[in-house]
Formats: structure tokens, sequence, C-alpha cells
């Protein structure tokens, strides 16, 4: 079986290369398929657009602040985020999991619209991750559905046009 994979992997395009864990190991349909590209690529979205706010708020902030107040911040920061952990290291000029960067968020800008998209969009993409692709949904509707993946979409955007 490896042997013929390391064939076919040769001569595949980069597009059939991809298929090869989608369509041939996991056997997705083209609708799962479909799906879990969408998601995957609004997570990212996501993620990079939150990254982008909580990066460059923290650079605002700490260049107009001594070193001493950036500390006490940060261990005010850290502490509201993780129920009054102290021993948590956080680097905010760079924050690696997309739950950090919501709950910094969540802190600036208090519970809203889009902190609630926000919590959505990781909730979908934990079940992704924990190999749920068939119960993928929005607001109780499947994700498998166009007219949902629009609602999120737009909802999303919606979310954050302020």
């Amino acid at each position: 079986m490896i042997e013929q994979f390391k064939i076919i992997a040769q001569n595949a395009s980069d597009e059939k290369f991809n298929e090869t864990i989608s369509r041939g190991i996991l056997r997705l349909s083209d609708n799962q398929i479909n799906t879990v590209s969408f998601v995957f690529w609004l997570c990212y979205l996501a993620e990079t657009d939150l990254n982008d706010v909580v990066k460059g708020s923290w650079q605002k902030v700490s260049s107009n602040s001594s070193d001493i107040l950036k500390d006490k911040a940060l261990e005010i920061l850290v502490k509201k985020m993780y129920n009054g952990k102290k021993d948590k290291k956080i680097d905010f000029n760079n924050l690696e999991y997309f739950i950090d960067k919501i709950k910094v968020y969540e802190m600036a800008v208090g519970k809203n619209k889009s902190v609630e998209m926000l919590w959505i969009i990781n909730g979908i993409r934990n079940d992704l991750s924990h190999n749920r692709i068939n119960e993928l949904q929005y607001k109780k509707e499947s994700l498998f559905l166009r007219e949902t993946k629009n609602k999120l979409l737009i909802d999303y955007f919606q979310a954050f046009k302020k």
C-alpha cells in the first residue's frame, strides 16, 4: 500500500495529492470536503483578524507605557483570563492560541456580538478538530447547507463592521 501511495503521490497534481487524504483515506464526500474547507478558512479569517486587532492594540498600549506598568497590566490580564492563575505565561505580542486571543479581546471590549461570534466560531472549530464533521452547524442549522454558510459569514462580517 505504501509503495502504491509513493507512485501515486509522485505523479499527482497538488490537488490530487491533497485528495489522497480527504477522498482516499478518509472517504469524505464532496459536501463534507467543501464544508471542512469553508470552516477552516472562516476560522483562519477570524483568527487572523483577531490577531491583528489584539496585537496592534497591545503594541499601541505597551509603546506608551513604562515597563513596570506593562508588567502590572500583564499580571492583571493573565489573572483575570485564567481565574487567578499567576504561573500562566502569555506573550501579548504573539498570542499563540485562538482562545487566548478571544479572552484578551473580550476583556478589552466586554461581552458583545463580536465576542459572541468568536466563541461560536471557536466552538465550530473545536467540532471540526474533534472529528464531528457531520454535526457542524450554526444556529442549529447544518453547515452542509449553503444558506447556513452564507448566514454565518454575513453574521461574522456584521459582528465586526464597527
